[in-house]
C-alpha cells in the first residue's frame, strides 16, 4: 500500500505542476488564436483553468471573442495551433 501511496502522490504533484505551468503560460484574460479540428481558427480569451489534478489538469476554458461561446480546450491544442498569444493588460 505504501508504494501505491507514493505513486499517487507523485502523480498528484506532477498534475499540480501542469496546472500551475498552464496558469503561468496562459493567465486569465490572455487572447489566443487556436485551430479547432485542424481547420477553423478562432480567437478566444482564456477564462478559467483546471483545478482538478485527477482529471484533465491541462484543460483551459476559453471564450470565443466573436460568438462568446465557451469551449474547453486541451493544452496540446493551444500549443499546436497558437499563432498569436496576447497577454492580459493588467
Amino acid at each position: 500500500m505504501k508504494r501505491f501511496d507514493k505513486l499517487n502522490l507523485a502523480h498528484q504533484n506532477a498534475a499540480n505542476a501542469i496546472i500551475e505551468a498552464v496558469k503561468l503560460a496562459f493567465p486569465r484574460g490572455t487572447i489566443i488564436d487556436i485551430s479547432i479540428h485542424g481547420a477553423r481558427k478562432i480567437r478566444a480569451e482564456v477564462t478559467a483553468h483546471s483545478h482538478s489534478w485527477w482529471h484533465d489538469p491541462g484543460m483551459v476554458t476559453v471564450q470565443n471573442v466573436k460568438s462568446l461561446k465557451p469551449r474547453r480546450v486541451n493544452l496540446a491544442i493551444i500549443e499546436d495551433s497558437a499563432v498569436e498569444v496576447i497577454p492580459p493588460t493588467n
